[in-house]
Formats: structure tokens, sequence, C-alpha cells
């Protein structure tokens, strides 16, 4: 009569699989740079800025229409930019696609971060608030796979290969 020990080593030995690990494996993944490439695009394509500028308007109006962003150019730029970088990932380079959009998402966020926030407040738009937090979320996770590449934190490290 044979047992089988596989359903009990599965209970005895839990995955030992960390938070660590998984944020990992999503910094070698393309589908957080396509999340935001598709919705940067997504964005360039349906934007419509709130206010018409004309003669008869005030300064502070033209003021907050020339600050209004992201603009349509900063939409196409940045979302082909990301899309790009997933292609990279995609195509096998994950260390310089990794690299190519922790890069290019944290400058969107240099260029586009406080603007969101501010737009937010004025209760403008909520999409501004939501790339950069999908900015800011592709930076850190990113970045958490260079650093740990760089450092060789990972046993599957590419880097050092």
């Amino acid at each position: 009569m044979s047992t089988d020990n596989t359903v009990a080593n599965t209970f005895n030995h839990p995955s030992t699989k960390t938070i660590n690990d998984s944020i990992y494996e999503l910094g070698s993944s393309p589908y957080p740079a396509i999340a935001l490439g598709s919705s940067l695009l997504f964005r360039g394509i349906t934007y419509k800025p709130q206010l018409k500028a004309s003669a008869n308007t005030n300064v502070y109006k033209q003021v907050a229409l020339a600050m209004s962003r992201p603009t349509k150019k900063t939409c196409f730029t940045f979302g082909a930019v990301n899309l790009l970088g997933a292609w990279l990932i995609y195509d096998g380079d994950e260390v310089n696609g990794a690299e190519f959009n922790a890069v290019w998402s944290s400058i969107y966020l240099l260029i586009n971060g406080k603007s969101s926030i501010t737009s937010l407040i004025r209760g403008r738009h909520v999409s501004p608030l939501v790339l950069s937090s999908l900015a800011l979320f592709n930076t850190t996770i990113y970045g958490h796979y260079i650093i740990s590449s760089w450092r060789g934190l990972n046993n599957n490290s590419r880097f050092y290969d």
C-alpha cells in the first residue's frame, strides 16, 4: 500500500516565496510598463483641456491653462517610451528594459508629479494623479529589480550571468 506524500509535504513545507521575490518577478515583467504606456496613450487620445483661452480670458485662467498637465505631447511621448521599455523586457533584455522604464517613469514624475496633486486639490481631474501613481509604481518596481540585480540579491539574477 503506497501513500502519496506530496500532499503531506505541501502542508509541511509551504512556499518560501517572499514579497521581495514577488516584486523581483514583477520587475522582470513588461505588464506594469504596458499599463502605464497604454494609460498615457489613452489619456493623450482623449485629452481635452477644460479651459479655453480667448482674448477676454484673465491672466489666472491663462496660467492655469498653460500649467494643465499632462499635455497631449507629454502623454504621447511618455506612453511611447514606456511601451518601448515594455518591448525591451518582452524581447528578453530585462535589466536594460527595467532601467529604461524606471528612469523614464521617474522623469515623468519630475515633470508631472506636482501638477497632478494640484489638479486633484483644485478639483479638476483624478486621472493625472492616477497616471502619476502608476509612474511611481513603475519606478518602484523596476528600481527594485535594478538594485536587486546589481547587488545579486536574487539567485536568478541575470545581471551576473
